[in-house]
């Protein structure tokens, strides 16, 4: 398993630990998975903000920015086209990134069901 970063906050050591220990990826990869958690953490701390904001007029910046960056955190976690589900966590709640085929087992499902 490699080292994870420095300065990884709990959402993003969670999804280090969770990927590495189960891939070995390349330095390229690790790259990416880096990222990722840096952005696994800031969804965290985005979702915390917004947990303790009062105001509806100040929480709507903060919920597209939250969708911004979970949209961003799904995009590299597709970058590295695991096989597999990874599951994160992001300020308390579990995270599901589901792998890259899920759209062609849908189609599948569907095809075997309606024909």
């Amino acid at each position: 398993m490699a080292k994870a970063p420095v300065n990884l906050k709990k959402s993003g050591r969670r999804l280090w630990r969770s990927v590495t220990s189960e891939y070995g990826l390349r330095p390229d990869e690790l790259a990416v998975l880096e990222s990722a958690c840096r952005l696994a953490d800031a969804v965290a701390d985005l979702d915390a903000e917004l947990a303790e904001c009062e105001l509806e007029s100040s929480r709507l910046p903060l919920l597209r920015e939250v969708r911004q960056q979970r949209e961003a955190l799904r995009k590299h976690l597709a970058q590295l086209k695991l096989p597999e589900a990874v599951e994160g966590s992001s300020a308390g709640g579990n995270v599901r990134q589901i792998d890259r085929d899920r759209s062609a087992r849908a189609r599948r499902a569907a095809r075997a069901r309606w024909g």
